[in-house]
């Protein structure tokens, strides 16, 4: 396998405040990598780090086997896409796309064509005379696009690239800026604190908590096996369980909850019995039903609200431990005078291998 962008224990300090703690991560040639957290979780810092718009305190960066932290940027061969997309107001759309060429001193005679081809490959034929204020949001962030990529730099780097853009154009370009570039094969990290748009254009997410990795895996591995509370709520939505064990074998490990009802998961290593630990639901795997319907876990509640979205339905059960969320599909059209069903006694049903085990807080 080889590595295009290698972290090894890389650290940067902004006085007292540790922005990046120790973070090693390799990013395989081709892979789309997501840094994904909330505000102020080192995020940003490190795709700065990687940038050569930060030195780290210790640690080392390579961009393919050569270690690059006094490097500058721009001898760093990397195509740049920002939030706010930072073209050149006074430049036609050619101009901003040709910009990396000429600085690199491209043949004059090639510019035309790889302009054309960059242009090509985002859907910018024939808008080369214009200017960026001419242009809408999705089309300024496709000349962003096409300048990053006409170099062809060996990494691609997106610092919140679709921020600026409202929810339907995001989702639109979520997808294209994903088919781009498995089209053009460019190793690329982007920084993102939107959970859908990791989970979309990612080979891999690296999920970020006070400048440390907590947890790498793949979209499905970090959504359907979150190894911590944090990257549990965080990715997605989790009913989240308090509990003890009481027992546990190969088939499954049991948590009583306060109340004294129990819950069976999936077992893992660690847990002892007379352990406190959490443990995580995610809304979709939860059935409703109006009585105990044979399944393992099983928690009667109140049905406190009903929140309909077209597509899904959200209900909110009250038990005597928490407050559970339910996501059910819309799969038949719903009654326009359906009676409410708010009030009235539910049970909440769902399979052992749906009860995630959580870690403690590392």
């Amino acid at each position: 396998m080889t590595v295009d962008v290698r972290l090894a224990a890389v650290t940067k300090r902004f006085g007292a405040v540790t922005a990046v703690d120790a973070v090693s991560l390799d990013v395989p040639q081709g892979e789309v990598l997501a840094l994904l957290g909330p505000s102020g979780c080192g995020k940003t810092t490190t795709l700065r780090i990687v940038a050569g718009f930060e030195a780290p305190d210790d640690g080392t960066v390579e961009i393919r086997g050569r270690v690059v932290n006094d490097v500058p940027t721009y001898r760093r061969n990397l195509g740049m896409v920002f939030q706010q997309y930072a073209l050149f107001p006074h430049m036609s759309v050619f101009d901003n796309v040709a910009f990396g060429l000429r600085m690199r001193g491209v043949p004059r005679g090639d510019v035309p064509r790889l302009v054309e081809e960059a242009m090509a490959l985002v859907r910018l034929t024939g808008l080369s005379e214009r200017f960026p204020s001419q242009l809408s949001g999705g089309q300024q962030q496709r000349v962003a696009l096409a300048r990053a990529i006409v170099t062809k730099p060996a990494v691609l780097l997106l610092d919140e690239p679709l921020g600026a853009l409202d929810k339907k154009l995001r989702e639109q370009m979520q997808v294209e800026i994903r088919a781009l570039q498995r089209q053009v094969g460019i190793t690329t990290i982007f920084v993102t604190h939107d959970q859908e748009e990791a989970l979309t254009l990612a080979d891999r997410i690296a999920v970020m908590e006070h400048g440390r990795v907590i947890q790498v895996g793949t979209p499905t591995e970090i959504y359907e096996r979150p190894r911590s509370r944090f990257v549990s709520d965080f990715i997605g939505v989790s009913n989240i369980l308090e509990g003890k064990v009481v027992s546990g074998d190969a088939a499954a490990l049991v948590i009583e909850l306060p109340s004294g009802s129990r819950v069976s998961a999936t077992p893992v290593a660690g847990p002892a019995t007379g352990d406190r630990i959490e443990v995580a639901v995610r809304p979709e795997k939860i059935r409703l039903s109006d009585t105990a319907d044979g399944s393992v876990n099983v928690l009667a509640g109140t049905l406190a609200n009903v929140v309909y979205l077209g597509a899904v339905t959200y209900s909110y059960i009250q038990t005597a431990d928490t407050r559970l969320v339910v996501m059910e599909q819309n799969r038949a059209p719903r009654p326009a005078s359906a009676p409410s069903p708010i009030g009235r006694t539910v049970h909440a049903c769902w399979d052992v291998a749906s009860t995630l085990v959580l870690s403690s807080r590392p």
